[in-house]
């Protein structure tokens, strides 16, 4: 597997973009920079998107590159229902944007929806993909990929609470989030975000539970605070022993 970060941060300026992941060049976790970060050759061969959640900063690209690709292939978007039915009401509407599950024709739409819910599994590209549950503050899931002996977790938005799902799986990489710095541990509690201390308690969990700890990049960086969370991450990789690692934008890991 040949990971790419295309969006570690979680906002868009003109150095950083918004969390998108990128699998072997055709499979996509979330849309934040999916068409901004993409070539219209490189966007065309994206040929299915995981959806975690509904909030803009995860789902802005999709009506871009659904609209960008037209006529290339029939995009698949993998989600919960709910999460659909929100893109559909608000975006993908025929009023801010075109409804492109019909259009251009109900034969060959730009983007088709399946629907992935919480506990299930679903063979996609070749890979098998299970969807758990996300702590954040609106539902959420992460999705564990697996392919030809290896395997990678990514939570996307998640905070205190979220080593219950991790400790159902053993992946090689944990790919997850760290906001903001301890300082602000109590606005990452009610907003549903790990800082660098939170992230460690949920490391020891996963620990004590599992036996090991994977290697773990750190996306979702606000990057207001990003050296402070740097130096707290640091910390906590030598007090675990862990390989810990800010991701940035164009990273590649290989599986």
């Amino acid at each position: 597997m040949q990971i790419t970060v295309l969006g570690a941060h979680q906002i868009e300026t003109a150095t950083t973009r918004c969390y998108t992941i990128l699998i072997d060049g055709q499979l996509a976790i979330d849309a934040g920079s999916l068409s901004s970060s993409l070539t219209l050759e490189q966007q065309g061969a994206v040929r299915a998107i995981l959806l975690t959640h509904r909030h803009f900063d995860h789902i802005k690209d999709v009506a871009s590159v659904g609209f960008n690709t037209i006529g290339m292939r029939t995009l698949e978007i993998y989600c919960p229902a709910a999460l659909r039915d929100t893109l559909l009401a608000n975006i993908l509407n025929g009023v801010v944007w075109p409804d492109l599950s019909v259009s251009p024709s109900p034969n060959t739409p730009a983007l088709q929806f399946f629907p992935l819910e919480v506990g299930q599994e679903a063979e996609i590209l070749g890979y098998r993909v299970r969807a758990l549950h996300s702590m954040h503050s609106v539902p959420t899931v992460g999705y564990l990929v697996e392919k030809d002996g290896c395997s990678a977790y990514f939570s996307s938005d998640t905070g205190p609470g979220s080593a219950a799902s991790w400790k159902q799986i053993a992946p090689q990489l944990l790919v997850t989030e760290v906001t903001m710095p301890g300082r602000m541990a109590e606005t990452a509690r009610k907003t549903g975000h790990f800082t660098p201390e939170l992230l460690e308690i949920e490391l020891r969990d996963f620990v004590a539970a599992r036996g090991y700890c994977p290697r773990v990049v750190i996306t979702h960086i606000n990057p207001l605070y990003e050296q402070e969370i740097a130096g707290e991450l640091e910390h906590v990789a030598r007090t675990l022993s862990a390989r810990i690692e800010m991701a940035t934008e164009g990273m590649r890991i290989t599986l």
